[in-house]
């Protein structure tokens, strides 16, 4: 819950601020209960979710992966994730695509944590 009294500078800039403190706390507290390695490749995590998740590789852009997962909808993608192609994908980003993934596919955290790690 956004404790709207502990909002720092009010206004705006106060509510956004509350609103990503709040986030983050709850991405600590109940989802991120493992650690995620800080030593991922993009073409690792690309490999994970087309191997173990159903993922498709349709296409590349610039150096980033566009997966796919197909919904039972007449081919409708029911998923779509951008992966960075990088040597080394920062935490944020991982953690980024981790949820991107859990909220779209509905595949539980732990379990893309624990494939990936």
């Amino acid at each position: 819950m956004i404790d709207f009294l502990a909002m720092r500078g009010g206004g705006r800039e106060g509510l956004a601020e509350a609103v990503k403190d709040s986030a983050s706390d709850l991405l600590r507290k109940e989802k991120c209960h493992r650690k995620i390695s800080r030593r991922m490749e993009g073409r690792d995590v690309v490999k994970v979710l087309v191997k173990n998740f159903g993922f498709s590789y349709p296409r590349t852009n610039g150096s980033h992966a566009i997966l796919c997962k197909s919904s039972s909808e007449k081919g409708k993608p029911s998923c779509r994730v951008v992966v960075p192609l990088h040597e080394t994908i920062k935490v944020g980003t991982l953690k980024g695509i981790i949820n991107e993934v859990s909220n779209q596919a509905h595949i539980p955290i732990e379990t893309l944590i624990e494939q990936l790690g």
